[in-house]
């Protein structure tokens, strides 16, 4: 099931936009992820695609540009934008999201990340992220309101939240999505918490 949701507010909620990169650079196509600094304040350790908020009258594709060049240092010529996913809104936060899908054609050992935001960046291949033994549904111990999602454990790596659910709609949209069993519930490991936002 596809579990975005459109903001019924945009208009008063605070403007973001993510960059979905998708690189075919190697033998089968990846996608580009940042597992954020622990010393942010917000979803610190969270596997996340690289983006924030507008800067004035920036589209959203010139935000998610932007973004991935300060976070990850891929140059915005070797980007090339393909078009929007679905509107969607990060849970508990006025933030309305602009997932940009992008193609890039370069490799993980080009990236340089700043280090204050990225801990690390990871490109996983499209193969790792659809096939069922790593697809479950997240849940968080103590969630009052036992709120869930899609979730991919993927190498030692847990996706979940806002990211979990763009990435779900992409392989749903594109026809890559296999099925899987939502009923497999896993615990988001502490390393993933962060600042908790959904």
């Amino acid at each position: 099931m596809n579990r975005l949701e459109s903001h019924a507010t945009a208009n008063t909620a605070r403007q973001a936009a993510v960059l979905v990169l998708l690189s075919s650079g190697e033998s089968e196509p990846s996608i580009l992820f940042t597992e954020r600094a622990r010393s942010m304040r917000f979803q610190a350790g969270q596997i996340c695609f690289p983006g924030g908020s507008r800067d004035g009258i920036e589209t959203p594709e010139e935000t998610a540009v932007r973004e991935c060049f300060e976070e990850v240092g891929i140059p915005p010529e070797h980007i090339s934008v393909q078009g929007r996913l679905p509107d969607t809104k990060l849970r508990g936060n006025l933030f309305h999201v602009v997932p940009v899908l992008a193609r890039w054609h370069g490799d993980i050992e080009s990236c340089q990340p700043n280090r204050e935001e990225v801990e690390q960046v990871h490109l996983i291949s499209v193969d790792d992220l659809v096939n069922p033994a790593h697809r479950c549904t997240w849940r968080v111990t103590g969630d009052e309101q036992m709120r869930t999602g899609p979730a991919f454990a993927v190498r030692d790596l847990f996706i979940w939240g806002l990211t979990a659910e763009i990435t779900d709609a992409l392989l749903n949209l594109a026809g890559w999505e296999m099925p899987w069993d939502q009923e497999r519930i896993v615990t988001v490991p502490p390393r993933f918490l962060g600042a908790i936002s959904r």
